[in-house]
């Protein structure tokens, strides 16, 4: 294919990406899940119209994979720490941890009942669905205010970090006792001081380089890193987010002896453009993920009633438990907290990383599709109902 051709169709795909994300939040649709539809029917296009284009689902895997650093690095440059958000901090990261091992096994014993295969593989396999996307659930609830976007950011980012951290550790270890346990502590013992020193080392750098271009260096350390630390299956999303929460909250920090190093002040005026530049990459890789993948997938297996069926199934329990758990535990309203659990990135990509001899015979992608289209359409039915609701009670004018 002609190079100017390939470059008008990305240029014009940005473009086209652009008006659709501004237009999401208009329509109450995420704009990931237009994404995915976009690259469905771009896929139908290029097959009726014989257009060609290089393999890309090897680039799918990391295309995700910078999408998703960006995405839990732009998500705690968003969440500012005090005293008075303790107990909400405190409630979202109990309820992303409960309720990941909750839709973990209970997804995974209905993987066993259909597939018949062991409770491992089946845990391994249900992983994926059981992590909450804050890829998709932050932009959904930007709108917001008050606490529910701050639980629902403070959720669904640990949600992403736990989940992670968990796959890696199943992988790892087939065999789950003591040992396991113990050097899987060793190992985030070991990560966490390393975030903490290179979280100081990345500051000072953000703080000392004059040069004019700064932050895509420091962008290509905290890639490095997380590389490195994933070559290793070391918890390394979660030094990206403590990089994120630092710097958005220097100015807790960098107290005492710390300032002599690190100038509060100069931070103060880097972090807001260091977070544009960090919003405006994660676009551009989040929408060439999403509509990559979704030109990937063969229209159709979407049309099987059998992978519709057990998406459902998933899908239901999903939010039966995440109901059941919000009112029950801490008595939360369940408008709209209860219905913000959407799959997306993260299960794509931990579904793409699931190892060949460990996969589930028959369970295809078309599954992980609608149980992302579904759980996405649950978050866009609440959020209008929820947000007719708030403007009833708060009138416009105020």
């Amino acid at each position: 294919m002609n190079g100017n051709l390939i470059i008008l169709i990305l240029s014009l795909i940005v473009l086209a990406t652009y008006i659709i994300d501004v237009l999401s939040y208009r329509i109450n649709i995420p704009g990931v899940l237009l994404l995915i539809l976009f690259g469905l029917a771009f896929r139908f296009f290029a097959d009726e119209t014989n257009l060609q284009f290089p393999n890309l689902e090897r680039i799918t895997p990391i295309l995700g994979t910078l999408a998703l650093i960006l995405i839990v690095l732009e998500g705690s440059l968003d969440l500012k720490l005090s005293k008075n958000k303790i107990p909400l901090i405190r409630q979202s990261v109990i309820t992303a941890v409960i309720l990941v091992f909750i839709s973990t096994f209970s997804i995974a014993l209905i993987f066993q009942t259909v597939y018949g295969q062991s409770l491992y593989i089946s845990v391994v396999n249900a992983l994926p669905l059981a992590v909450s996307s804050s890829a998709i659930a932050i932009p959904s609830v930007a709108g917001i205010k008050n606490h529910v976007k701050d639980f629902v950011v403070y959720e669904t980012t640990f949600s992403d970090v736990f989940g992670i951290m968990v796959f890696n550790f199943l992988i790892l270890n087939v065999v789950i006792n003591f040992k396991s346990f113990l050097v899987f502590g060793m190992e985030f013992i070991f990560m966490l001081i390393a975030s903490i020193i290179l979280i100081f080392f990345l500051s000072f750098l953000l703080d000392r380089i004059k040069h004019h271009i700064k932050f895509f260096p420091i962008l290509a350390l905290v890639f490095a890193i997380y590389a490195v630390s994933q070559i290793y299956h070391y918890a390394s999303l979660f030094g990206v987010l403590l990089f994120g929460l630092f710097l958005n909250n220097s100015d807790l920090v960098v107290q005492g002896k710390v300032a002599e190093y690190l100038n509060p002040e100069s931070l103060s005026t880097e972090i807001p453009r260091f977070k544009q530049i960090v919003g405006e990459l994660t676009f551009v890789f989040k929408i060439f993920f999403f509509i990559i993948f979704g030109y990937s997938t063969r229209i159709t297996e979407l049309g099987n009633p059998h992978a519709l069926l057990i998406a459902a199934i998933v899908v239901a329990s999903i939010f039966l438990f995440r109901f059941l758990f919000l009112r029950l535990v801490y008595r939360i309203p369940a408008m709209p907290l209860a219905f913000i659990a959407p799959r997306g990135l993260v299960s794509i990509l931990l579904f793409l990383s699931i190892p060949a001899q460990l996969k589930i015979e028959g369970f295809n992608s078309s599954i992980l599709i609608w149980t992302v289209f579904l759980t996405t359409m649950v978050l866009s039915v609440s959020m209008m109902a929820y947000r007719k609701k708030t403007k009833k009670i708060i009138p416009e004018t105020e």
